[in-house]
């Protein structure tokens, strides 16, 4: 699947009144109306239990100078959001600046997905920046 180019993104929410955010790279739209996303959660991933419960989240696709914030929340068990400035979104989500794109999102559904979790979301918050966004293809990335 390295082959496969896709753009980089950061899931946040906040879950129990902590913060949780993972990189994704199953970002998908799946419907105009209502408007409609989905990413993939990692059955085995350390957030499982807030990505099966929260109910409002946010998508952040990166702009091209921001793959150290790849790097940073890919990370096991480190606090992801140590030295990273956040601010909170209409829904609740804690937002990163600087990005492309942002979506606001609210759970619209769950599905099994093997050994994922795929969640969709209707967007209610969309806000686009005049930024290229980071991509990334083969283990390399690439700015669009």
């Amino acid at each position: 699947m390295a082959a496969w180019a896709t753009g980089c993104a950061v899931i946040t929410a906040e879950h129990a009144g902590e913060k949780v955010a993972m990189v994704c790279n199953s970002f998908n739209a799946v419907s105009l109306d209502p408007l409609l996303v989905s990413w993939c959660a990692a059955r085995t991933s350390s957030s499982i239990e807030a990505w099966s419960e929260v109910t409002s989240w946010a998508v952040h696709i990166l702009a091209e100078d921001q793959q150290a914030l790849v790097e940073k929340f890919s990370r096991k068990g480190a606090d992801k959001f140590a030295d990273i400035d956040t601010f909170t979104g209409t829904n609740g989500a804690p937002l990163l600046d600087g990005c492309s794109v942002v979506l606001e999102c609210d759970t619209w559904r769950r599905y099994d997905g093997g050994d994922h979790i795929i969640l969709v979301g209707e967007v209610n918050t969309l806000t686009v920046n005049s930024r290229k966004s980071l991509v990334q293809a083969d283990g390399q990335f690439l700015s669009r």
